[in-house]
């Protein structure tokens, strides 16, 4: 099964946006950590210390499967982020687990 990096980055201005979706995106964080299909997520910082986006990083059957998963993700549904970026990676032999 491939690995996919997704980069989301934060629309500029008041968090509102990612405050008012974080709990529901939290949840299904949560979820798809049980099942296996989100192996590490956080937030990205900026200068000064505030979320302005976020990394996560999957294991799935495939990008279709991974497209169907961002379909329901709270953090894009609600257009938190301005930019989503995917690119499958490979990981180190010592995380290939």
């Amino acid at each position: 099964m491939p690995h996919f990096h997704v980069l989301g980055r934060d629309h500029v201005g008041p968090p509102q946006r990612r405050q008012e979706a974080r709990t529901e995106h939290l949840a299904l964080a949560e979820k798809l950590k049980g099942e296996g299909k989100l192996i590490h997520a956080g937030a990205l910082l900026d200068a000064e210390g505030n979320m302005a986006g976020s990394v996560l990083l999957y294991h799935v059957e495939s990008r279709e499967a991974l497209d169907q998963l961002l379909e329901t993700e709270p953090y894009i549904l609600r257009q938190v982020f301005e930019t989503v970026e995917v690119t499958e990676y490979k990981p180190a032999p010592c995380f290939a687990g």
